[in-house]
C-alpha cells in the first residue's frame, strides 16, 4: 500500500495521525473532516444520508488531497466543493465525483483523488462568492474565510442531499 493510499483509507475509515511531511491545513493538525448533513441544505433536507470529507492543502498550496465518504448515500449523482457562506447556496468550484450514470449507492468511500490547478472552476468575485478562485491557493484562502462548502447531490435532491462548510 502506498503512503497516499495509507492516508485516504486511514481518512476514509476517520483515523488520525501525524500530518504527512509536505502538508499543511487550514488548522493545526492535519487535514480537519468536515461533516455533511442534510440540515446543512438550503433548504433543509431530511435524510438518513450523512457524509465527511477531508481535505489536505500540500505546503505550495499547488495541490489538495481528498477523501469523500457518504453513508445511506442513495441515488448519488455528484459532489463539489461550492462557494458561499453557510445558509446560502453557491456556484461550483470543484468536481469531486461524478456526474454518474446510473447513479449509485454508497455506503462508505465514494471518492478520493488530487485535486490541482487546473481542477478549480474560476468563480468570483459575485454577490455569493465574494473573493475570486482560480487556483489552489485562492480555494485554501476562501475556505479559511468560511466560503467553500462540499455538496452531495442525488437524483432525489439535485441540488443536495448533504452539505458541509469547510473549515468553518
Amino acid at each position: 500500500m502506498s503512503k497516499l493510499t495509507g492516508i485516504f483509507v486511514a481518512a476514509a475509515l476517520g483515523l488520525s495521525g501525524p500530518a504527512h511531511a509536505d502538508t499543511a491545513a487550514a488548522v493545526p493538525g492535519g487535514p480537519v473532516p468536515t461533516v455533511l448533513s442534510g440540515a446543512q441544505e438550503v433548504p433543509t433536507v431530511v435524510t438518513d444520508t450523512t457524509g465527511q470529507v477531508r481535505l489536505r492543502f500540500n505546503r505550495a498550496l499547488s495541490q489538495i488531497s481528498f477523501a469523500l465518504v457518504v453513508r445511506n448515500g442513495v441515488q448519488v449523482i455528484q459532489a463539489h466543493l461550492h462557494c458561499a457562506r453557510a445558509g446560502v447556496n453557491g456556484p461550483v468550484v470543484v468536481f469531486l465525483f461524478g456526474p454518474a450514470a446510473p447513479p449509485v449507492d454508497v455506503n462508505g468511500l465514494l471518492a478520493r483523488g488530487t485535486i490541482e490547478n487546473e481542477h478549480v472552476v474560476p468563480e468570483g468575485p459575485t454577490d455569493v462568492c465574494p473573493v475570486a478562485i482560480n487556483n489552489v491557493a485562492s480555494l485554501f484562502q476562501a475556505a479559511r474565510d468560511g466560503l467553500i462548502y462540499a455538496n452531495v447531490h442525488t437524483t432525489a435532491n439535485p441540488g443536495g442531499e448533504v452539505r458541509g462548510q469547510v473549515f468553518p
